[in-house]
């Protein structure tokens, strides 16, 4: 499977919300 950039950018930005708040926030 080949990721796009935005995906890529999308994913990233996804981990550092996961990283930057509490395991309660990783509800989506």
């Amino acid at each position: 499977q080949v990721l796009s950039q935005t995906q890529v950018d999308f994913a990233n930005h996804l981990r550092k919300r996961l990283e930057s708040h509490p395991a309660s926030e990783a509800r989506c």
